[in-house]
């Protein structure tokens, strides 16, 4: 599975997806969602789940001991669907509540905190009627490598289409002064500390907050240490 040469070449999330879906399909798991949370806007994150979860509707009816009472059409419809894209503003949709609904049985999820302030979660399913699938061994570091791998290709694409400011490069007298304002400084007490005149500190924060899309030196604080520039 050359899947990390892959992510290199993806140039859009929906690659990266598909990645994701070939290589849960080869290991045994024909459906999975993959959810990132961005750190911004602090209030209600935005959420952009993908997964190609069967719609309850199109899902056959399970009896009690889990076999599905289906037709040659009914069959049809249960089959994996092209993936799809949602976006929520609400931390409860992170799991993936819809495959109780559908009839399909999470086999293997992963969590990440990413120093970007990213959170994802990759979650694989297979129908509750199947025999188990082993997830052990060569299939679980295959599976933490995919999951490493994809999260890093996603977040850069999304933080760079959604927050172009986590793209901001400041330099290290910026960082430093950032660092400083972060720590409850004035900029008076900066200046002592950094050796530099007030204006210059004052200069750099003004740098800081255009260059971060801020309105102030507060919200220029807040959004350094979402997008982990301070860590």
């Amino acid at each position: 599975m050359d899947f990390e040469h892959q992510l290199m070449l993806a140039r859009s999330e929906e690659e990266v997806f598909s990645i994701i879906l070939a290589v849960s399909d080869e290991i045994g798991f024909p459906y999975c969602s993959y959810c990132i949370e961005m750190p911004i806007p602090f209030f209600k994150r935005n959420i952009i789940q993908y997964d190609n979860f069967p719609h309850p509707a199109q899902t056959p009816q399970l009896t009690r001991r889990g076999r599905s009472r289906t037709n040659s059409a009914d069959s049809q419809s249960a089959k994996p669907k092209q993936f799809r894209r949602s976006a929520y503003s609400d931390r409860a949709l992170m799991t993936p509540a819809v495959a109780d609904a559908t009839g399909l049985r999470i086999a293997w999820t992963r969590v990440i905190y990413s120093r970007n302030g990213t959170f994802g979660v990759l979650s694989l399913a297979k129908d509750a009627g199947r025999r188990g699938v082993s997830v052990s061994g060569r299939k679980c570091l295959t599976l933490d490598r995919l999951f490493l791998s994809t999260h890093t290709k996603f977040a850069s694409i999304l933080l760079k289409k959604f927050l172009p400011e986590s793209m901001t490069k400041l330099s290290a007298r910026e960082l430093e002064v950032i660092r400083w304002a972060s720590e409850g400084k004035t900029s008076i007490e900066i200046a002592v500390i950094i050796g530099v005149s007030v204006p210059t500190v004052n200069f750099h924060i003004k740098n800081i907050i255009e260059k971060m899309y801020c309105v102030n030196r507060a919200h220029a604080i807040a959004k350094a240490i979402a997008l982990g520039f301070l860590s």
